[in-house]
Formats: C-alpha cells, sequence, structure tokens
C-alpha cells in the first residue's frame, strides 16, 4: 500500500488495480494542516539552532571571545549564567567604568568594571586598574595589570551560557544530533 497527498486530494494505492482516491475530505484538510504546522515547526527549530551557533561560534569570526558568567557578582548587569562577547582593545584606551575581562591566574578569568586608574608605583606611566564586581560590596583585592586584560564586554545575552554548557554534556551533544536529525 502506498500513499499520496496532491494538492487536496489523497490517492491510497491498495494494489496495481485499485487506488482509492479521497477528494476535499476532513481528513486532507487535517494532513494539509499537520503538514503547514510541521512546516512552520522545523522553519523555527532551524532559526533557533541557527541563532544559537551564531551566537555560540559566529561572533569568533569577527574577533570575539565568548565566555560565560559563573558567579552572580556583576548582577545586575550581567546574570549569572549569560554569555559575555570580550573585544580585545588597547588598554589605554580603557577608562573607569568599562567592564573589562582579566585573568588572575593562568586558569582563572574575571569580568569586572573598572571603578579606577592608579598608576604603576614602579612605573608611573602604566596605569593598572582597580575593579570591583557591580553586585561586590567591595573593590577587588588586586589592581589588574595591563598585561592580564583579556578584552572589553562588548555585550552579553542572559541565560545562554546555560545553554552553552548543556551542548558540552553528553545529553547535550545527543539532544543536538537529535534535533539535527528530526529537521533533516
Amino acid at each position: 500500500m502506498r500513499v499520496k497527498v496532491y494538492g487536496r486530494s489523497i490517492y491510497i494505492t491498495l494494489s496495481q488495480n485499485v487506488v482509492l482516491t479521497l477528494v476535499n475530505t476532513k481528513i486532507t484538510t487535517r494532513l494539509l494542516s499537520l503538514r503547514k504546522v510541521w512546516n512552520i515547526i522545523t522553519w523555527v527549530l532551524v532559526a533557533l539552532v541557527a541563532l544559537l551557533a551564531v551566537f555560540l561560534f559566529g561572533f569568533k569570526l569577527f574577533g570575539f571571545q565568548i565566555y560565560t558568567v559563573l558567579s552572580g557578582s556583576m548582577e545586575p548587569t550581567y546574570l549569572t549564567g549569560s554569555v559575555v562577547y570580550v573585544q580585545e582593545v588597547d588598554t589605554d584606551e580603557l577608562k573607569k567604568g568599562d567592564v573589562i575581562t582579566f585573568k588572575i591566574n593562568s586558569t582563572t578569568l574575571v569580568t569586572h568594571r573598572i571603578v579606577e586608574l592608579v598608576p604603576d608605583e614602579e612605573n608611573p606611566e602604566v596605569m593598572l586598574f582597580r575593579t570591583k564586581g557591580d553586585n561586590n560590596n567591595t573593590v577587588d583585592g588586586t589592581l589588574v595589570n595591563p598585561k592580564n586584560v583579556v578584552g572589553k564586554v562588548a555585550f552579553g545575552i542572559p541565560l545562554l551560557g546555560y545553554v552553552s554548557a548543556f551542548l558540552q554534556t553528553t545529553a547535550g551533544r545527543f539532544t543536538a544530533i537529535a534535533v539535527v536529525v528530526v529537521l533533516i
């Protein structure tokens, strides 16, 4: 048995000599409606996957580094789970109020706001940065050397970090593959 749908008609081939034709039936209308709904759902999912790919990977093509906010120190500006897009800058151009991402050691990055520029005691021509998280009561304990600045935060997207973190898990990878297979 084969079923074909052409326009508003359904052709069901039962055998070589018997073809059942349903024209303008409620079944046909429902099938067409379901097909339209499925097409809309498919296009929405494709658009979401494309947007997700652009926001998680595409901005790297434009020189942005992408980091997930892991703590609440910058709330409400950047919520925990947000993704921040950091662009390399000339540290001489940084000023009070800029939000920067910097290294505090070889494996840890911090994103905080510059609250003061302080001349280096050893070399007064070099400006160090005093930083503070927007949600913290006190400034950070150490000054940031310009050599440790990764870049300036250009913008952030709330909650996208949770999606990114999920996609890096085994379950997330399987989910992503399943979505792609369903869309194909």
